[in-house]
């Protein structure tokens, strides 16, 4: 993955990467994971690849990202489900981190 290219990701990829075994593929493909704190809350909930799953927690691959309910975040709730709007709401404030670090430098 090329430098400063950021991946959110969902539930369900996340889970079905884990219950075949295959997290190595994420670490091939991948610098890192960034995902909001409530995709962790659903993975949790289940037993199968949980233990896969913390590994790329504890070593800080998957990064839990708090989402704060901001204006933007309101506005993208009145159209997606609460997990989806999440993962738009984390793109936007860390795209935006990044793009503030490139244009420092």
């Amino acid at each position: 993955m090329p430098d400063g290219e950021l991946v959110v990701g969902d539930t369900s990829p996340l889970l079905n990467v884990a219950l075949i075994g295959r997290l190595d593929l994420l670490r091939e493909q991948f610098d890192g994971v960034t995902a909001p704190e409530q995709v962790w809350d659903e993975l949790a909930a289940g037993d199968d690849g949980l233990d896969d799953l913390r590994a790329l927690r504890d070593g800080g691959f998957l990064e839990l990202v708090p989402v704060e309910e901001s204006s933007l975040f309101v506005e993208l709730r009145r159209e997606l489900d609460r997990l989806r709007a999440e993962g738009f709401w984390i793109s936007d404030e860390l795209y935006h981190d990044v793009l503030d670090a490139a244009v420092a430098t």
